[in-house]
């Protein structure tokens, strides 16, 4: 099989720079696929009938507009006849496009709404405000009040006009999420991710926070997490079918799903990730996920490949069902 991968680099040690992108290389080449990186926005000089199939990987894609290129040529791709894996039709980084997706599809969500000016939000407080489509917990606040949302909002604008250089990740305020409290019985939040690839699921973590926003910053690590993490990784999650369908909701072959499991055993999706982060075999001991999960260095490296893997399955299902409509 010879696939042409649409990609927003076209050294291969830029597209590996994240794990996901090491691991999808490493498994074509292991199933004995060719592969070409081409950049959308430069002619293409080679011939669309050596190829059996096209993988679009849209990783850094804010900074090239990846979106508006590789959907031209996708276009071009079809017309061809090529098969279109992890389609850029299915590209989002905006959390209000998972949320709305998932309201659409009964998918259980927060509600949201977007706002130019705090006088717009029309949601009942407490709400989480954030800038759309900005992760890691970059700003995000916390309000209880009108009051506090205007103060809050406000001061976001006038920090980004007094330091408009002095911080790239500074951003205005402009989406609005109802804040759910999922803090459980023991005294901890959870959150859990699954990776999925196609109709495959893979099992990546299982988190506690003493805090809301549930990331690095606020991870606990001791035997309670390693326990949880552990349990997870083996026995899966005891409701796939719900996890498939949110992540069906949201178009893309290959998505992230950070969700919770309330206590009384019902849902809570929080967002979705085309791009997300991966580590394998990365600074393992510098980074703040690895002694939580308890894993081993193999175990780690493991989970990353199974994405990898996952993609070759859809290219290859992809590519037979071509060639039996034909």
């Amino acid at each position: 099989m010879r696939v042409l991968i649409i990609a927003v680099h076209k050294e291969r040690a830029l597209v590996e720079r994240k794990m996901a992108g090491e691991s999808m290389l490493k498994a074509l080449e292991a199933n004995g696929i060719d592969w070409t990186l081409h950049v959308p926005w430069e002619p293409f000089k080679g011939r669309f009938e050596d190829y059996d199939a096209a993988l679009c990987w849209s990783y850094y894609g804010g900074k090239h507009n990846i979106a508006f290129w590789a959907r031209k040529f996708e276009q071009q791709c079809r017309e061809a006849g090529l098969p279109i894996v992890n389609s850029i039709d299915g590209y989002f980084r905006d959390h209000s496009y998972c949320l709305a997706k998932w309201a659409e599809a009964g998918i259980p969500c927060a509600k949201h709404q977007l706002f130019q000016h705090p006088e717009d939000i029309t949601l009942p407080y407490p709400l989480i405000l954030r800038k759309d489509g900005q992760h890691r917990g970059r700003n995000i606040f916390l309000v209880h009040s009108a009051v506090e949302a205007r103060e809050v909002i406000e001061r976001q604008l006038e920090l980004c006009a007094e330091q408009p250089l002095s911080d790239k990740h500074l951003r205005p305020l402009d989406l609005a999420i109802e804040f759910i409290d999922v803090k459980a019985p023991d005294g901890y939040y959870h959150k859990r991710r699954t990776i999925v690839v196609g109709d495959t699921l893979i099992w990546r973590e299982a988190a506690i926070a003493n805090h809301w926003i549930v990331n690095e910053a606020h991870l606990i690590q001791d035997e309670y997490t390693l326990k949880l993490n552990r349990q997870f990784i083996e026995e899966g999650d005891p409701n796939p079918e719900l996890i498939l369908a949110a992540a069906k909701a949201l178009g893309s072959d290959m998505v992230a799903l950070d969700y919770t499991v309330m206590p009384d055993g019902s849902y809570f999706f929080w967002e979705g990730n085309r791009h997300f982060q991966m580590y394998g075999n990365r600074d393992l001991e510098k980074h703040e996920i690895h002694p939580a999960t308890g894993r081993t260095y193999e175990e780690r490296v493991e989970v990353d490949m199974a994405v990898g893997r996952a993609l070759v399955n859809i290219l290859e299902s992809k590519v037979s069902e071509h060639v039996s409509v034909d």
